[in-house]
């Protein structure tokens, strides 16, 4: 062979080596991300998402502590979680930013309000409705014997009216008067409230409901309604109450820097 054309050959294959070498993919780290590189292309490498276990769904705050405490310490290890009683009926966990996984935030908890009655908003109930909604969609007073509140008001108030009375009421939108008519013996003049303050279950059962006004009418036919008069201050009441459940029952993780409960 000729030593000539020997020579410009293995010239040759090496050249075309590297030009192989060149143009196979290679994986290349700049800032943290990662590239996939072929020759004057390169492609982004998403990172792998971590593996989270699926998020537990509590129906109680009861549940949730009972969570928090036999697990935040000794589950997670980038502390401390944070509570936050972002609506009446929902709690969430949220961890720190991940910084392994594009600043995600993992939720491992959250805490759902559930079997509630029905949201007391503007209704008109009749008097049958009436005296079985106000036994079991409000709380009453607790701990104190012999206390009333407007549920009581109100249960009195229906409670003298019988199917034997006539009733007639007058309302100029501001005040109101229902007379009651006892049988034959006399006529009484009853006067009606027309604001009263109530507490429906419309949050965690663990925690006072909130209370609130409402619009008070009676009508001829014996029922009422209910309107709701706060603005949905409630809403606030019911998530700080929430807040502050949390903060005595997690008192201990808490001062140990575990968990952080917020609005």
């Amino acid at each position: 062979m000729d030593i000539k054309n020997s020579f410009l050959a293995d010239a040759i294959n090496t050249l075309a080596e590297l030009g192989k070498k060149a143009a196979e993919p290679s994986f290349q780290k700049a800032e943290g991300r990662t590239f996939l590189v072929t020759g004057s292309d390169y492609t982004e490498i998403e990172p792998m998402e971590l593996p989270k276990p699926e998020k537990v769904v509590t129906r109680s705050l009861d549940a949730l502590v009972a969570l928090i405490k036999t697990e935040a310490a000794s589950q997670f290890t980038d502390l401390p979680l944070y509570i936050s009683c972002g609506s009446a009926s929902t709690v969430e966990v949220f961890t720190k930013p991940n910084p392994e996984d594009d600043l995600h935030r993992w939720q491992p908890y959250c805490a759902l309000a559930t079997d509630l009655p029905t949201l007391v908003e503007n209704v008109r109930w009749t008097f049958d409705e009436a005296m079985i909604k106000l036994r079991s969609a409000f709380q009453r007073p607790l701990g104190i014997p012999g206390e009333t509140n407007d549920v009581d008001y109100i249960i009195d108030l229906l409670s003298h009216m019988s199917v034997d009375q006539s009733i007639k009421s007058d309302d100029n939108g501001v005040t109101q008067t229902v007379q009651v008519r006892k049988g034959i013996s006399f006529v009484q003049n009853q006067p009606v409230r027309p604001i009263v303050t109530l507490a429906p279950y419309r949050t965690f059962q663990e925690v006072q409901q909130p209370a609130s006004e409402f619009v008070f009418r009676v009508y001829e036919d014996r029922s009422i309604s209910l309107t709701a008069a706060d603005g949905g201050m409630w809403k606030l009441a019911a998530r700080d109450a929430a807040k502050r459940y949390l903060t005595d029952a997690l008192a201990d993780e808490i001062e140990k820097g575990l968990v952080i409960v917020t609005l």
